[in-house]
């Protein structure tokens, strides 16, 4: 069921509401309420052009089962509580802005982030710039997942996120990515803040 709340007002595509999902991990086409919303898995990232080791000493790149962010798909097996936050709840993103696109999740296709039901497709990267485009400048191709995965929106400058102290803070595209990947991450001893 869609949340009024869960959807950005810039993105109109989202506004379809309810869509039998019929990716690789939802074949039989499972109805996913839409949301504008997931969650910050960290900075590390084993694939694209944004590959990503983990920066909190472990030099993982597999961010499904190793997320260094708050919410990553493994997460049940290290939970990551308020007090695990080194990094300080208030310099480090919970939760960022995503963009539904209907040719996006096709039947079949294979690939984290083209879904919004499976727990997958629940979350995105900070190794990948916000609102990432292809070197020339063009929109990143529909079934290219590996460069994708990354946060996105319909806002002409940046994506909005919500840190885990509660507050929202709007981040530029054109944010140090340096900067962007450590305010991902939960406890890797980077001090540091928004501009």
């Amino acid at each position: 069921m869609p949340v009024k709340g869960f959807l950005c007002p810039s993105d109109a595509n989202s506004r379809v509401g309810v869509f039998a999902e019929t990716t690789h991990y939802m074949r039989t086409g499972v109805r996913a309420g839409l949301t504008n919303y997931k969650g910050v898995q960290g900075a590390n990232f084993a694939f694209g052009r944004w590959i990503n080791p983990s920066a909190d000493g472990t030099n993982s790149t597999e961010a499904w089962r190793d997320g260094d962010g708050i919410i990553y798909a493994m997460n049940w097996q290290r939970p990551k509580t308020i007090t695990k936050i080194l990094d300080g709840s208030s310099n480090t993103f919970m939760i960022g802005e995503d963009i539904w696109d209907r040719e996006v999740p096709a039947a079949g296709r294979f690939g984290k982030g083209f879904g919004w039901a499976h727990t997958v497709h629940t979350m995105l990267t900070c190794a990948i710039p916000p609102n990432a485009r292809q070197a020339s400048g063009q929109e990143l191709a529909k079934n290219d997942w590996a460069n994708r995965h990354g946060f996105k929106s319909r806002h002409p400058t940046g994506v909005q996120f919500a840190m885990c102290d509660g507050s929202v803070r709007f981040v530029s595209d054109i944010i140090p990515l340096g900067l962007y990947r450590a305010l991902a991450t939960t406890n890797s001893g980077e001090t540091v803040a928004l501009p």
